[in-house]
């Protein structure tokens, strides 16, 4: 079984790097792996980084978007499926939805 969370992810290595995002990341409740997309983080010891993509090999700093963290309201993209609850959580309304609330 899978658990999800909202969670924080800065990619250090490879093409982007220093690319943030923050969407929902599913992690294996027997191992440290976690699944966001297409993308299987394993467990990185012993460095800047705490996981890496078992694919590219690219290292990443995931961690938990928790209320009031200021780091992740700086973030580069906020998945579509994730933005409401990022919002809820930071009592903050993104660019995307300024924009509709105008709209509407």
């Amino acid at each position: 079984m899978r658990t999800r969370q909202l969670m924080y992810m800065s990619r250090k290595t490879g093409t982007n790097s220093s690319f943030t995002t923050i969407g929902w990341v599913e992690a294996s409740e027997i191992s440290n792996v976690l699944y966001y997309k297409d993308k299987v983080f394993k467990p990185l010891i012993g460095n800047d980084c705490n996981y890496f993509d078992g694919a590219s090999g690219n290292h990443y700093t995931l961690r938990p978007c928790n209320k009031n963290d200021k780091t992740c309201t700086q973030t580069d993209h906020i998945d579509d499926d994730a933005r409401l609850e990022f919002e809820r959580r930071n009592k903050v309304q993104t660019t995307l939805s300024k924009r509709l609330s105008r709209i509407s």
